[in-house]
Parts: structure tokens; C-alpha cells; sequence
């Protein structure tokens, strides 16, 4: 699963700040910008508090805000917790979206991006779950592969965005990290994309067939994992910029021999 990020806006910036028409604009007008559309810095937040967040909703589109929590454009109630209430949309499967209900009006032409630093998951031994953070070796910020929808205000008719991040069966340390999990999915994790790959995801057309590709888990050996402090809880603070530092814990050090970490 992907319930759990960082993503900081300068990296979710990461894909707007390469274009030509960017490109002359000072940092500090865009951190100006960057507080206009209600975008933070999220050194880790949970998507059950459907943060908004800046994605990329086509191959030459500027980022746009939306609300992490796919809810569908028939969906004619000002107030989207309603719907999430009854639906859990943070994450779809790439092996069912192309046929889910809730997704597959989405799934073969509302592709987007959303740039994140790394992403949280939870290994379990006994009743204790020990975090994991996992980024990438090479690279500060990644696009993770999403789907999005988009729903008219009744009250301003004005539109509003919302996304889901979409993810495969997990590679062979994710699948040992992630080891709790409902049995019908397995082990998880979400569609990490190079650049390559991410300029393909936003082409209109794919469907079951043709997305074949991006159910390959991205490979172990590009990513670090590293255990990390409690995300929640008493005396976390919320949004710590030390959540993703690294926390040893010396009765993880033969599990994480096992994982090469």
C-alpha cells in the first residue's frame, strides 16, 4: 500500500521547474506561488488526511492542486468526506482499476504524476511495527504513477481535483518490509516511475493490455530503506522534518541483513 509520504512542494515543483517558461521565474517567486495554492511541505502525512498536492494531469500540463483521495466526477455532494466516508480511493490497483467501479472511467485517460520524496511503509513483528522510509539511491524526488478525476462545486461551479496513486505487487524487499497485508492484494507498493517511463504514463489510450509494463515493481536495488522513528502517536509531533531519519532498532539488525539494509 501507499498511505504514508514525504513530499516536499519544491520537489513536487521538480517537473514545472524544468520547462522553458519556468525556467526565468527566481526561487522566491516560486515559494510566492507555491503559497497561493495552499501546497505544504510534508515531511510525512497520512492520505486518511487527504492532503492536496501538486500533480501533473497530463504530458505539457503545469501543475495542478489536488486532493489525495480519488472522488468520481458523479459524485454531486459538496462535501467530499462524504464520499470518503464510504470509500477508501487513496490507492488503485493496477491489476483491477481497468475494471474497478470506482476507477475505471479514470483508468485508461485520466493518468497523472505526483512527485514525492520517499514514502513510509510498516514492518510487523509480533504486535510491534517498526517504519520503514524508502527513497530513491540516485535521485532527491520521483513521480509516483496516479489517476485523477475532476468534480464541479455545486455551490461555486468551480472544479475541483482529486487523484489516486496507483500501485503494484511489490518487489522482493518490499515484500518482506511489507509483510502485513490483506491477503487478496499481497504485499505492496506504488508505481515508481523514471522520467522515461513517466512521460509514457500520461499518454491518453492505455489500457489492461498495454499498462502491463508499469505492473513491473521498480527494482530493490534502486531504492534505500531505512527505519525510521514512530509517525504517529504520543509525543509525535505531526509533520516532523525529522521523520525520515534514519532510527535504528538493534532487533531489526538480522532482518535488516536479510534485506541488505
Amino acid at each position: 500500500m501507499c498511505y504514508n509520504i514525504k513530499s516536499l512542494r519544491w520537489s513536487q515543483m521538480v517537473r514545472a521547474r524544468n520547462r522553458e517558461r519556468f525556467k526565468n521565474l527566481s526561487d522566491e517567486k516560486i515559494e510566492q506561488a507555491l503559497d497561493k495554492v495552499r501546497v505544504s511541505d510534508y515531511y510525512h502525512v497520512s492520505g486518511f488526511t487527504h492532503p492536496n498536492l501538486l500533480i501533473y494531469p497530463g504530458p505539457d500540463s503545469d501543475p495542478r492542486v489536488a486532493t489525495w483521495g480519488l472522488v468520481p466526477e458523479t459524485f454531486d455532494k459538496e462535501d467530499p468526506t462524504l464520499f470518503w466516508k464510504q470509500y477508501n480511493t487513496l490507492n488503485a490497483t493496477i491489476e483491477k482499476m481497468y475494471w474497478s467501479p470506482a476507477y475505471r472511467d479514470y483508468s485508461t485517460r485520466n493518468h497523472c504524476l505526483i512527485y514525492v520524496n520517499g514514502f513510509y511503509e510498516h514492518h510487523t513483528v509480533g504486535k510491534a511495527k517498526y517504519p520503514f522510509f524508502i527513497s530513491m539511491k540516485d535521485t532527491e524526488q520521483f513521480a509516483l504513477a496516479g489517476i485523477w478525476a475532476e468534480r464541479i462545486l455545486p455551490s461555486t461551479n468551480t472544479p475541483v481535483l482529486s487523484f489516486s496513486i496507483v500501485t503494484t505487487a511489490a518487489n522482493p524487499v518490499m515484500s518482506k518490509i511489507h509483510n502485513v497485508h490483506p491477503v487478496s492484494d499481497g504485499p505492496r507498493q506504488p508505481v515508481i516511475l523514471n522520467e522515461e517511463m513517466a512521460d509514457m504514463w500520461l499518454i491518453d489510450g492505455f489500457n489492461q493490455t498495454t499498462a502491463k509494463p508499469f505492473r513491473e515493481p521498480f527494482h530493490h536495488e534502486l531504492l534505500n530503506y531505512q527505519t525510521v522513528g514512530k509517525l504517529s502517536g504520543t509525543g509525535v509531533m505531526p509533520n516532523s522534518p525529522m521523520a525520515s531519519e534514519k532510527l535504528e532498532y538493534k532487533e531489526l539488525n538480522e532482518f535488516l541483513k536479510d534485506i541488505g539494509g
